[in-house]
């Protein structure tokens, strides 16, 4: 029982996460600032920076596949596909363009599904 409760827990933290991520919530202005800072650092925290990057850049990368695999098959693709932007906008500069316009069409095509559903709700009244 305890179990089920901290999986549901953490898979609770993990939507607002992502929802925080996809409503734009990250700050690149920030991150920009955090990356720029931490490559003025030498020796054994540049190497941590190296590691750091690579394995950004691996996850997002991952992620972004994991996605588009998800297009075609069944599965969360709305999630996985801005998450890997997100992480790959932290690094790369296309990903934050590309992370921007998924925002958007997700943002337009949620006004579009509010208001049918509410056509929808309030059809016979």
């Amino acid at each position: 029982m305890l179990v089920f409760f901290t999986i549901t827990v953490y898979m609770k933290i993990l939507t607002y996460c992502i929802l925080w991520l996809l409503l734009g919530g990250l700050t690149f202005a920030y991150c920009s600032y955090v990356h720029r800072e931490s490559v003025k650092l030498k020796g054994i925290n540049n190497m941590r920076l190296k590691i750091k990057n690579a394995l950004i850049a691996i996850l997002g990368f991952s992620f972004l596949a994991v996605g588009l695999v998800f297009i075609l098959l069944p599965g969360p693709a709305v999630i996985f596909l801005p998450l890997g932007l997100a992480l790959l906008s932290l690094q790369f500069d296309w990903a934050k363009v590309w992370l921007k316009r998924s925002q958007g069409m997700m943002r337009k095509s949620a006004v579009k599904l509010d208001n049918l559903w509410l056509k929808f709700k309030y059809r016979n009244r």
